[in-house]
């Protein structure tokens, strides 16, 4: 598996993985990969400039630009990255997760 949603934010993917089968966490592993189905028409938009963009936003000292797609994203691109982003705080919280 190599999602293009790795790139952004791989410890929901982990914790997806670690829990797939918990009964426990049955709920909460359906609302997650609901979560990730909607917001991955938003990240693969301008990939892989967006994910550089996201990552940036997470700390990580990193140019956005990449040879295989030199466009600029667009304002509105990186406003929906944005809300991505408070979307990807918002879950770490409800799983319990510590962003890296």
């Amino acid at each position: 598996m190599s999602p293009i949603s790795g790139n952004f934010y791989p410890e929901i993917l982990r914790w997806i993985c670690d829990h797939a089968k918990s009964s426990e966490k049955e709920d909460d592993v359906r609302w997650i990969q609901e979560e990730l189905i909607e917001t991955e028409k938003i990240i693969s938009r301008g990939y892989p400039n967006s994910a550089k963009y996201f990552l940036k936003k997470r700390g990580l000292n990193i140019e956005v630009l990449s040879r295989s797609n030199k466009n600029e994203l667009s304002k509105e691109n990186r406003k929906s990255l944005d809300e991505v982003y408070k979307k990807f705080l918002g879950w770490c919280e409800r799983l319990g997760i510590v962003p890296l």
